[in-house]
């Protein structure tokens, strides 16, 4: 909760130094992106925290750790399915690299 609070307050603060405070007030009204925005951070956010405090609770910290930290692998296929983006020899080969790490620290 604390680093959600500074977050936050961290993002309060850019926009504010960014001037853009007008800006992201009319964007709050906006329900088209209220409709895509309120379920992600649910989701993303509330979800994903409960589901890391499950973690810890039911292994150990470290195999936990490890688990939370494959999170952004699943992103690359996430990408390709609703941006179109190209999965590129960089990024499966950085894929590769990481979970053979991940083998060698579970292991």
């Amino acid at each position: 909760m604390i680093r959600l609070v500074v977050s936050a307050l961290g993002a309060f603060l850019v926009v504010v130094w960014l001037r853009q405070v007008g800006d992201v007030l009319r964007r709050i009204n906006d329900r088209n992106l209220l409709q895509k925005f309120v379920p992600a951070v649910l989701a993303g956010t509330w979800l994903g925290i409960l589901l890391c405090q499950v973690a810890y609770k039911n292994t150990t910290v470290s195999h936990a750790t490890i688990l939370l930290a494959t999170a952004p692998l699943f992103a690359v296929p996430l990408v390709r399915i609703f941006y179109g983006h190209a999965i590129t020899i960089r990024a499966i080969v950085g894929i590769l690299i990481a979970v053979c790490g991940i083998y060698l620290i579970a292991r």
